[in-house]
């Protein structure tokens, strides 16, 4: 593929990433990347990267700051954080299991052709929308669909149990009693149970 092919992809893609500036005021966009910002602190991002063995671009995504981030780092649980960095979400398309962002095997997307790079780029943007820009607005804006998405992907999170015992002071639809009594046993949500279950109880 053509340093020209991508480009034009990367041009494409921008033009679709200024557009969603609109569906929320906390949204900046910017090449191959878009920003979430609390007044005019940054504290989340989702980002393009482009893998040259394979000509192809992968999607990720980081929560860093805002209100859930300050309540969770002010625990220290006696286990290991699932991350591999600072962050309370950290996702790329190529841990996902599901093939939902790239069109080949391992989440990357093929740097589309000038003729198609166009409709490539709006699709992309659906599956922003669709997926992960709601996974970070949950993370930054605390609410109950937070709970469903760290059920289904709890190793995206740092620390799963503590995301959902503090996102429970900023949404009072959050019902600590209920996600214990579903997920007491998820090994992956509840990794030390003395500290855990005690901590959703304080």
């Amino acid at each position: 593929m053509s340093e020209l092919e991508r480009s034009n992809f990367e041009r494409e893609l921008f033009k679709q990433l200024k557009t969603l500036e609109q569906i929320d005021q906390s949204i900046s966009a910017s090449k191959n990347k878009i920003k979430f910002k609390i007044g005019k602190v940054v504290v989340a991002e989702i980002y393009f990267a482009h893998l040259r063995k394979v000509d192809g671009y992968y999607v990720g995504g980081e929560v860093y700051g805002g209100p859930l981030y300050q309540c969770c780092m002010k625990n220290e649980p006696p286990y290991k954080n699932n991350l591999f960095n600072s962050s309370i979400l950290s996702f790329t398309s190529l841990s996902e299991g599901d093939g939902y962002f790239g069109d080949v095997v391992g989440g990357v997307l093929k740097t589309p052709d000038v003729a198609v790079a166009e409709k490539v780029a709006f699709n992309v943007r659906d599956k922003l929308v669709n997926r992960y820009i709601p996974w970070v607005l949950n993370c930054v804006f605390p609410n109950i669909d937070l709970v469903g998405d760290v059920v289904r992907n709890p190793d995206f999170y740092a620390y799963p149990a503590i995301v959902l015992k503090c996102s429970a002071k900023y949404d009072s639809g959050i019902n600590c009693d209920s996600i214990l009594e579903e997920n007491s046993n998820n090994k992956k949500i509840i990794k030390n149970k003395e500290y855990d279950l005690g901590f959703f109880k304080s």
